[in-house]
């Protein structure tokens, strides 16, 4: 049987590994491509895999990545004997794979609701006692003994050291711990991906993480709502890889707001054009306003979020008057929103032109979000 790629404990089918893998192959060319035209060069791909196959099933896996991704999978150490980290142009266009180890009789667990393999089979108990053997020779070379939970991380782990956890696992030290937690994502990678009980497809927040530093945030793509459209708007215009603040960096403090400016922001929201109708709507159904929230980490490993909107636009200020401006798909505010905040390089904008409707929730016409860097170039995305 091949190994398939299943989606945790949702509803959705499974795809076969081997497919999975010939979609990753093809993104890698097309970024190599792509980077070759600018003068670039091509940023690597981290693949994490949650293995649940047995001995016969990873070395399937193996095999399949290997006859897929061919020169493109990163399988020999790119500096032998030498356990400094490498650079991203070292590390090129190759396939990067992160998976754990598992001692060959710990159960397996399978609690987390991100994508994992399966296939069937028994492995030897001969296999059993090399890999056992294997591991305990690698923890004699990098000893544990300064990590056994996010309460004491290591200080000077291997650069290969890699931690997954949950964004509820997380949060739950963030509030005490948060500095600590981005001193050692500042050496190490740290991946976190959503609780248990998103079996839909909505996201985790994923700013109050990239607050301590952690550089993979595990989001579904299927839903555009306000996690995919920071995450959009933090990589906006990159290779796909964006420079941490200095603080997280790894001669940093750990805290974001350390030495961080105090400054204005004053957004004018002068008005909008082809406003998206709703389905089944007409356009003097439409009462639009502009919501707008600043959104920034918070030492404390929290969100911290302001909000500002326009007032609702109408054709005239005197309501019993009509027909004497642009109609409501093309609204006009002249207003000018303000914010005042620390700016510690993580800071966001994501606006909302909404509709004030009487008697159900407000629709969202179209959103946009910005880092506050940018945020003098918007795109807006009509919502459907």
């Amino acid at each position: 049987m091949e190994p398939k790629v299943t989606h945790g404990y949702t509803l959705v089918s499974n795809v076969p590994f081997r497919a999975v893998c010939e979609v990753i192959r093809d993104v890698v060319d097309q970024e190599a491509t792509v980077a070759a035209a600018g003068g670039m060069f091509p940023a690597p791909i981290l693949v994490s895999l949650e293995n649940h196959c047995d001995s016969a099933g990873q070395r399937r896996l193996v095999e399949i990545m290997h006859e897929v991704w061919e020169d493109r999978l990163l399988s020999t150490p790119i500096r032998p004997n030498d356990d400094t980290h490498v650079t991203l142009e070292e590390l090129g266009g190759k396939i990067a794979v992160m998976v754990e180890y598992h001692l060959p009789e710990e159960k397996d667990s399978s609690s987390s609701s991100s994508s994992s393999s399966s296939s069937s089979s028994d492995s030897s108990d001969d296999e059993q006692k090399k890999a056992k053997a294997e591991y305990k020779a690698k923890k004699r070379r990098h000893p544990r003994s300064s990590y056994q939970s996010l309460h004491s991380l290591p200080k000077d782990g291997p650069p290969f050291h890699l931690i997954n956890v949950s964004e509820t696992g997380l949060s739950s030290h963030m509030a005490d711990h948060a500095a600590k937690i981005s001193r050692h994502n500042a050496r190490h990678l740290l991946r976190v991906y959503p609780k248990g009980m998103r079996i839909s497809s909505r996201n985790l927040s994923p700013i109050p993480f990239w607050g301590v530093g952690a550089q993979i945030c595990a989001l579904n793509w299927q839903t555009f709502g306000a996690s995919m459209q920071l995450n959009d708007a933090l990589f906006a215009g990159t290779p796909g890889y964006v420079l941490k603040p200095a603080a997280l960096r790894r001669d940093g403090s750990g805290v974001l707001s350390q030495d961080a400016p105090r400054r204005i922001l004053r957004l004018t929201v002068a008005g909008a054009s082809n406003v998206p109708l709703p389905s089944g709507r007409s356009s003097n159904d439409l009462r639009p306003y502009v919501t707008c929230s600043l959104l920034q980490p918070r030492d404390d490993g929290g969100l911290a979020k302001v909000k500002r909107k326009t007032a609702v636009y109408r054709r005239h200020s005197l309501p019993f008057l009509s027909d004497d401006g642009p109609g409501p798909t093309d609204p006009v505010w002249n207003e000018t929103l303000e914010w005042e905040f620390d700016d510690n390089e993580l800071v966001f904008v994501r606006m909302l032109i909404k509709s004030d409707d009487s008697w159900s929730a407000n629709p969202v016409l179209a959103v946009a979000a910005n880092e506050t860097k940018s945020a003098a170039s918007i795109t807006w995305n009509a919502k459907k």
